[in-house]
């Protein structure tokens, strides 16, 4: 289905499953979002909010990175902790990313990483979350 790009206000909404494959459980189960900025100009943070298993929604902070010779700019959330993960479990997350007014219009490539604190710091997986502004 081809939807327009959100507008001021709206949220581009996704959900995704954190799967235990493993009998033992994950302690400190936590994820981070990075999303490449459509331009080197910073403009207003998007927003973006996430909960866990229909738990309660938390904000998570979006750090502005500007272009290095080595990167693009960018802006990085800091990891938000969803709890522990039981062996064998599946629980659902909820994402919302949310364009303010004074955001730079254009395409915003993220990645949502997903991980795991048991035996120091463990990659559980990654996929894309993509969104597009277009104010009106």
């Amino acid at each position: 289905m081809n939807r327009p790009p959100p507008r001021p206000g709206q949220n581009l909404v996704t959900y995704t499953t954190v799967r235990n494959a493993k009998s033992a459980p994950l302690s400190g189960v936590f994820f981070d979002y990075e999303m490449v900025a459509p331009s080197n100009h910073k403009g207003t943070a998007p927003t973006v909010w996430c909960k866990f298993n229909g738990g309660s929604w938390h904000h998570l902070i979006m750090t502005w990175y500007p272009a290095t010779k080595a990167s693009t700019a960018q802006w990085v959330g800091g990891d938000a902790v969803l709890g522990n993960l039981p062996g064998n479990a599946i629980r659902k997350m909820e994402m919302t990313v949310d364009c303010p007014s004074g955001a730079t219009r254009g395409f915003y490539p993220g990645t949502l990483m997903a991980g795991a604190k048991t035996c120091g710091s463990q990659l559980l997986g990654a996929i894309q979350v993509t969104t597009a502004y277009e104010p009106r």
